[in-house]
């Protein structure tokens, strides 16, 4: 299974290893935004964890693909695969309230897999 989360849960730091010296249980890269769109496009299975509908629709019009708000906790297994949008919001939403289109395509969104 491939999870959609938009930050990196501090749970999930013991998979992943940043010194050459610690073992890792999974691999953790930096991915342009055409590499995310493989990586959701080649998923048999991929469950959203983005838990706000800005976000979710965001994410969807950049990655091509229906990504739902879904509000759930994702806990870290080495059986699955992670990917992370971290961005910044251009700014904060009040309630009810979408980003323009113009927002969407200039947010600054950084992608990571953890596989």
């Amino acid at each position: 299974m491939l999870y959609i989360l938009n930050a990196l849960p501090n749970s999930f730091l013991s998979l992943i290893s940043f010194t050459a010296d610690t073992p890792a249980s999974k691999d953790f890269r930096k991915l342009s935004e055409s590499e995310a769109i493989a990586e959701l496009r080649n998923a048999e299975n991929f469950e959203s964890a983005i838990g706000y509908a800005s976000t979710a629709q965001l994410l969807s019009y950049r990655l091509g693909k229906d990504i739902k708000e879904n509000r759930i906790t994702v806990e870290p297994s080495t059986a699955d695969s992670y990917l992370i949008c971290a961005f910044t919001p251009p700014r904060r939403l009040q309630i009810g309230e979408t980003y323009t289109e113009e927002e969407i395509l200039s947010a600054d969104i950084n992608y990571y897999l953890i596989y």
